[in-house]
């Protein structure tokens, strides 16, 4: 279960499979190309792979926190609260990186 990517039901990918390989199993090699053929099968199963719905509720959700952290260090640096704004700034940096990365991670492994 991803953050900000729901994954496909192996249920919905494993019945993709199943009616490639039926299909191409009911081809006849010879009326075909069997190289273009396999390969657009293979693009077709591997973007049902691929394909994750984004969650824009939880990306709403990191932006907020975000938010929360640049909102208090503004204020923290508007009172002179120096080592308070430091901090706040250190944590929306972080909190930037962790959404950066789980965005970059999931996409890529989706």
């Amino acid at each position: 279960m991803g953050v900000f990517f729901e994954q496909v039901p192996q249920s919905n990918l494993a019945a993709m499979v199943e009616r490639e390989l039926q299909e191409a199993l009911r081809t006849d090699p010879h009326s075909v190309d069997t190289e273009a053929e396999a390969a657009v099968r293979s693009k077709a199963v591997t973007a049902a792979m691929r394909s994750g719905t984004f969650k824009t509720s939880s990306f709403m959700v990191a932006l907020a926190i975000l938010g929360v952290f640049v909102a208090g260090a503004v204020v923290a640096d508007a009172v002179n609260l120096d080592d308070s704004s430091k901090a706040l700034y250190g944590f929306a940096t972080t909190t930037l990186g962790i959404i950066v990365g789980l965005i970059g991670g999931e996409k890529t492994s989706t």
